[in-house]
C-alpha cells in the first residue's frame, strides 16, 4: 500500500531541454547505479518582466539530479512527450545556500523545439 500522499503541482515553463535520445538514454539506463546519464531541462522559476516582453529574462530555477522514470507520447505528433520521474530542486528565489527537496515530476515537453511545462509534486514521503 503507497501511504504518500501528494500535495498539489507547482508548475513552470521548460525553456529548453535535452533532445529525444537524450531522454530515452536517461531512462533506459535510468536505473542502473553504474550509468550516469545526465539530463537537463532550463526551467524558469519567474520572470523578470512579463515574458512577452522583448527584455524580459527568466530566474532559472534549481534543478538537478533528474531521474526519467517513464515517457508517453501525447499527442499524434511525433515531437510531443509527457514525461515522468523524480529530480531534487530548490525552488527558493535568490537564496544564498541551497536547500533541495525531493519531487515527483510530470513534464510535456516537446522534442523539436525543446521547450515544454514541468510540474512538480512535493512528496510526503522521502
Amino acid at each position: 500500500m503507497n501511504t504518500s500522499k501528494m500535495k498539489v503541482g507547482k508548475s513552470f515553463d521548460i525553456i529548453s531541454g535535452p533532445s529525444l535520445q537524450t531522454v530515452l538514454d536517461s531512462l533506459k539506463y535510468g536505473t542502473n547505479p553504474e550509468a550516469k546519464i545526465p539530463i537537463e531541462f532550463k526551467v524558469a522559476l519567474g520572470y523578470t518582466a512579463p515574458p512577452s516582453e522583448k527584455n524580459a529574462a527568466y530566474v532559472p530555477a534549481n534543478i538537478r539530479y533528474i531521474n526519467v522514470r517513464g515517457i508517453n507520447r501525447e499527442d499524434l505528433s511525433e515531437d510531443s512527450f509527457k514525461i515522468y520521474g523524480v529530480c531534487q530542486a530548490d525552488l527558493r528565489m535568490n537564496q544564498k545556500i541551497k536547500f533541495f527537496k525531493v519531487y515527483k515530476f510530470e513534464a510535456l515537453y516537446n522534442t523539436r523545439v525543446r521547450k515544454g511545462r514541468i510540474t512538480l509534486f512535493e512528496s510526503c514521503k522521502q
